[in-house]
């Protein structure tokens, strides 16, 4: 099947979520990873969409609104979701190494085995999400304003108390 970006982001933009997981889920069974890298949709509401096994390295979702949103077993490296709003979206197994979630409020996201190697989370409140069982939470980016859920949420070896830098 034919899968052209310019197609997806009208259908994101558009608010046509049904159609466009239909033409991810026929892409799909072809059985190659799909390339949506450097995926640009901003200022949008987003909601039931599966971008699942797809890669979406250097896309910017900045100023977006997500609902129910699946980005399981995605390659999401340097991902922009600054200021924006994520509701029970799922996050398992994917790579966010460099992704930016600052000035984000992220609620009720599930991160489980999720790569967290140099995420920008500065500014942003995660208090509703879990990190429990997620990879390199240590080497994330965070402030003292970074809003972090209860420990029983955290990794046993994470500290979420900001300690600047003076060096």
């Amino acid at each position: 099947m034919d899968f052209k970006k310019e197609n997806a982001v009208q259908l994101l933009k558009d608010g046509r979520f049904e159609e466009f997981n239909t033409m991810l889920a026929d892409y799909s069974d072809s059985g190659e990873v799909l390339d949506l890298s450097e995926l640009e949709v901003e200022n949008c509401f987003i909601e039931n969409v599966k971008f699942e096994n797809v890669d979406l390295s250097g896309s910017n979702f900045n100023n977006n609104e997500l609902c129910q949103v699946s980005f399981k077993d995605s390659i999401l490296n340097s991902v922009n979701f600054s200021n924006s709003s994520l509701n029970y979206c799922d996050f398992s197994s994917a790579d966010l190494a460099g992704a930016k979630f600052n000035s984000s409020t992220v609620n009720d996201c599930e991160f489980a085995d999720a790569d967290l190697s140099g995420v920008d989370f500065v500014n942003a409140d995660l208090s509703g999400s879990d990190f429990s069982v997620s990879q390199n939470l240590t080497l994330c980016i965070f402030d003292e304003d970074t809003a972090w859920p209860d420990s029983e949420y955290l990794p046993e070896d994470f500290d979420c108390n900001y300690v600047a830098d003076v060096a």
